[in-house]
């Protein structure tokens, strides 16, 4: 009695670390007890060992249907010089409901109705029915075993009744449609939660980036469009092949598309000269890596595979017209360093640069520019401003015949 008491106070320690509450949809419970004869008429000793096997089905979160076995190992009956012994089985249904569940514990009580085959008849007593009542307590030890304690009183009608106290090991088993629903309203709860997080860490981490920019330098007001004549100038006095800085460059995320030609009419560049390493080039075509509904996200540089089909036809283009060649200019918005910026424009223009070797364009025949944030084309002071001015241009050139 003294080890009984000692293991079931370990255990009950050890349950203060289960997993959680009750949630299962069927369960296995093999128990082992004592059968104890509150009336001995007819019995020679006053209890048996009592051993069985119990399946339990959840009605509901807090109540189960259970089924079982029980059987009775050498009941003595009366009287004592014929020294008789049999073994006695019971089969039964419970209703079994579950109070005041924890995370580790769940005291119940239990009513139900069975049958019991005693093997032989003496006394008066052979088979016959009877209902039965108890408590007990459910004490979770992992997700998936419990440990059952009970008692329960056995009123047979042939006048019998008898204490049953047993322990058990149970085994849950599956899930139930309330646990599910409970995993998926959790799981979605989870991904709008980490969504929001993330758009208020990049939400913070422009804030903070615009915050350090004006604090290092007045704040940029908007610059104009550069016009055709100061493009020209501009892009006369780079060449294709001067060297960019390369340094480190945000974490990338999803979100950029084209927007061909400008605001529904030519652009601005056609036709514009441009010294290369071949000799002069004509502008002939502008695709802008900037659409309004999808522009490049704050400090990213990945390309959505939606528009591939765009870049795969300017590609085309190109492989179509030989003596022809790509020109490739990256820009920013106006929050960060320079060289930032002019990193992270680069990290833009080559992204695309990529995508076309992928489809066939020979690497020397797509030159790269950044600009960082030097050529804006929209106010760097509103957020769809900014949006407007993360972008690429793709420009098609062709040389120029004397």
């Amino acid at each position: 009695m003294q080890k009984c008491s000692m293991f079931l106070s370990t255990f009950m320690v050890c349950s203060s670390i289960a997993w959680g509450a009750i949630d299962h949809l069927i369960e296995i419970t093999p128990t082992i007890g004592g059968n104890f004869h509150i009336n001995q008429s007819g019995y020679a000793g006053d209890e048996e060992v009592a051993a069985g096997l119990r399946l339990g089905v959840r009605a509901t979160q807090q109540s189960l249907i259970e089924f079982g076995w029980e059987h009775m190992f050498s009941a003595h009956f009366e009287p004592h010089e014929r020294n008789i012994k049999h073994n006695n089985n019971r089969y039964f249904a419970n209703y079994v409901h579950e109070f005041m569940q924890t995370s580790w514990f769940a005291p119940y009580a239990l009513g139900g109705l069975g049958y019991e085959r005693l093997g032989v008849e003496i006394n008066g007593m052979n088979h016959d029915a009877f209902v039965q009542v108890g408590v007990g307590a459910r004490f979770i030890a992992t997700k998936w075993l419990h440990l059952k304690a009970e008692v329960r009183d056995a009123i047979i009608f042939d006048g019998r009744n008898d204490l049953v106290a047993s322990i058990g090991l149970t085994i849950p088993l599956g899930s139930t449609p309330q646990k599910r629903a409970r995993q998926q309203r959790e799981e979605q709860q989870r991904a709008a939660k980490e969504a929001q997080r993330e758009e208020q860490q990049r939400a913070a981490k422009e804030e903070a980036v615009l915050a350090q920019n004006n604090a290092v330098t007045s704040p940029l007001t908007p610059q104009p469009v550069p016009s055709r004549a100061e493009a020209a100038a501009g892009a006369e006095s780079m060449r294709l092949s001067t060297p960019q800085a390369v340094g480190v460059v945000g974490q990338k995320h999803q979100g950029e598309g084209f927007m061909e030609g400008y605001a529904g009419e030519q652009h601005p560049r056609i036709g514009e000269i441009i010294d290369t390493e071949e000799g002069q080039h004509q502008v002939t075509r502008v695709v802008t890596l900037n659409q309004p509904e999808v522009r490049f996200a704050f400090d990213s540089y990945d390309i959505a595979s939606v528009f591939e089909s765009q870049i795969r036809e300017f590609s085309e283009h190109l492989l179509s017209v030989p003596a022809s060649r790509a020109l490739l200019e990256g820009h920013t918005d106006w929050v960060g360093t320079e060289a930032y910026n002019l990193t992270l424009s680069r990290r833009r223009a080559e992204s695309v640069k990529n995508k076309m070797i992928e489809f066939g364009v020979e690497g020397n025949r797509i030159d790269v520019r950044a600009y960082g944030k030097t050529r804006p084309i929209a106010d760097n002071n509103t957020a769809a401003g900014r949006a407007q001015n993360r972008r690429v241009e793709l420009i098609f050139i062709e040389p120029v015949t004397q």
